[in-house]
């Protein structure tokens, strides 16, 4: 997987804030599947997955929002060893929330203090985006 080196957006939201999307994942390798099934079924505008699926950058159309286990290795292998230029804030994971928190929260993840932490987050706050894509 390659990270983009700069953030796409200081602050978006998820997207489809009281709607439920069902269906992603936070696994490793998710991210690509999950960035498809939301801009599929969520008709807001400028929101974190619509955000990386339309960016082309370097060449390359192929960029996806990460799922929260695809940032917290990019945490742990980038942020942590000095790569990226990643803020010290939350990031936007491409993983809604499960249940009772689907419609409403999905899964950050906190580079601000190396907690390793993940945090659900309301859909409609404002978060980092940063797009990756596979090779």
């Amino acid at each position: 997987m390659i990270s983009a080196l700069s953030d796409q957006s200081t602050g978006a939201e998820w997207g489809c804030d009281s709607e439920s999307i069902g269906g992603t994942s936070t696994d490793f390798g998710t991210g690509a599947a999950n960035t498809i099934k939301i801009v599929a079924e969520c008709e807001d505008i400028g929101y974190a997955a619509k955000i990386c699926s339309n960016l082309v950058l370097g060449g390359y159309s192929d960029w996806f929002l990460p799922s929260h286990d695809e940032l917290k290795i990019m945490y742990e292998f980038l942020k942590l060893q000095g790569y990226g230029n990643f803020a010290n804030v939350s990031y936007w994971s491409s993983s809604e929330g499960w249940g009772f928190w689907s419609p409403t929260w999905a899964y950050g993840y906190d580079f601000l203090n190396g907690t390793n932490t993940a945090v659900m987050s309301p859909k409609s706050i404002l978060l980092h985006v940063r797009a990756i894509r596979a090779f």
